[in-house]
């Protein structure tokens, strides 16, 4: 008899605001998968995730079911869909890859410091994967159903375009089975003009049909002309190549039903990136090239910037303050610890320029610049003004602080910062002025 089994990522790994580290499911997850399907081989396993996740266990299952995150009514779906009351007609719109080594951004990813590499390029999930004949654990447009389905008379609108205009595919689709249900026809295309470095294919169109048993209707996908541009780093402008193109009309990326040749006139015959180069920049030289300049370097941490995040700004008094006020309103607030621990992480990589989002209201636009300056080493007098800007005392104020830049003034002999939170409020107290209480603000959602 078959059984069904749930697995998937706890909320604290459903990220937000934050990455995961990488695609496994929690180990006893798949234990508890693999002693199940041991002791029954047709079970069917429900995964649950918002993202691809590793399942090492996959061909024993009998099936495995794609929830996502279905939300409040998700587990009625659910039910509809594993008893027959509904059909999963639903294709992947993501490559599931077996592990970290399928992914072509990998090397390259987090990065260092604020700043991270996209040497990939157009590398990306089934670009990669066909490209390199990487076999993945579930390809990009995969899905199944509970009927099946026949494609015929496949017919390109014209054979030769010229260089910006669109085409369209149609095709004849029949419910062969015994039941109504969804099929999703999807156009790739292949570049076969020589003149530019592209993917094996990409995807250019798509249409989902729902039909009754027996019934045929015929379907047609329009694709637009930029389907079949590329960018010109050296123009800046999305250019079309004259030559071949195939196009491919498929159940997914790695299921082709049916090829067509389409001819392109009027096209570019040149490109900065010829054929021949690598997806992957995986030397300076060639990523330097693909931007089109010297590859940029991991800026230093100081001076501080709009772009510097929160958490780097810990090691200067006002930095800490601003972060641990930040961590008061937006993580402690949070009743639930694994929510706090997702917030953590946004506060920590928080742009400065973001804080005025961020905090409610809490930190004007304008006060932005003047916090970069005071972490920065500004005057201790701007301090006195800017942080009255900062902490909600009024435009006036600030405006005071902003043209306080070019005083001489004098030093405050030491200046004492903490964060004090009476009754749920939370404020910044210095020696030169009186406790100043911050308005209550609007949770981050």
């Amino acid at each position: 008899m078959p059984r069904w089994w749930w697995s998937g990522l706890p909320e604290e790994l459903e990220s937000e605001g934050y990455d995961r580290t990488g695609l496994e499911l929690p180990s006893q997850h798949d234990a508890v998968v693999r002693a199940v399907l041991a002791a029954n081989p047709r079970t069917a396993v429900v995964v649950c995730s918002g993202s691809p996740v590793a399942l090492p266990w996959a061909d024993r299952a009998g099936a495995v079911v794609l929830a996502g995150l279905g939300g409040q009514a998700g587990g009625a779906a659910l039910a509809d869909v594993l008893t027959g009351d509904a059909e999963p007609s639903g294709r992947l719109a993501e490559t599931w890859p077996h592990d970290l080594t399928e992914v072509a951004s990998d090397p390259w990813f987090p990065g260092a410091g604020p700043m991270v590499q996209y040497r990939e390029g157009p590398a990306i999930g089934y670009r990669h994967t066909t490209t390199n004949s990487i076999e993945p654990a579930f390809c990009f447009g995969h899905g199944l159903s509970y009927t099946t389905f026949e494609w015929s008379d496949v017919e390109l609108g014209s054979t030769s375009i010229s260089a910006g205009d669109g085409f369209s595919v149609s095709l004849q689709v029949t419910n062969t089975g015994g039941r109504a249900g969804s099929d999703v026809v999807q156009v790739y295309l292949a570049d076969r003009t020589g003149v530019t470095s592209r993917p094996r294919r990409w995807l250019a169109g798509f249409e989902k049909v729902r039909l009754e048993p027996g019934e045929s209707r015929r379907l047609e996908v329009p694709v637009d002309w930029r389907e079949l541009a590329f960018w010109d780093v050296d123009e800046h402008d999305w250019r079309v190549p004259s030559g071949a193109f195939g196009v491919e009309v498929a159940h997914s990326c790695e299921d082709i039903a049916e090829v067509r040749e389409l001819r392109v006139t009027g096209g570019v015959e040149h490109a900065p990136e010829r054929a021949w180069t690598p997806l992957v920049a995986d030397s300076d030289e060639a990523f330097a090239a693909r931007l089109g300049r010297s590859v940029p370097v991991e800026p230093p941490s100081r001076p501080f910037t709009a772009s510097s995040v929160l958490g780097q700004t810990t090691s200067h008094p006002i930095g800490l303050g601003i972060h641990a006020l930040m961590v008061r309103r937006s993580v402690l607030s949070q009743p639930d610890p694994r929510f706090r621990r997702m917030m953590q992480h946004s506060i920590d990589e928080l742009p400065l320029r973001n804080l005025p989002s961020m905090s409610g209201g809490l930190v004007p636009v304008e006060a932005v610049p003047l916090i970069v300056e005071v972490l920065n080493g500004a005057p201790d007098a701007v301090l006195r003004r800017s942080l009255g800007g900062v902490l909600g005392l009024g435009k006036e104020l600030f405006d005071a602080g902003r043209a306080a830049l070019g005083e001489v003034a004098e030093r405050i002999r030491q200046i004492q910062l903490s964060v004090v939170a009476p009754s749920g409020s939370a404020c910044f107290r210095l020696s030169c002025q009186p406790r100043l209480t911050n308005p209550e603000r609007v949770n981050y959602g």
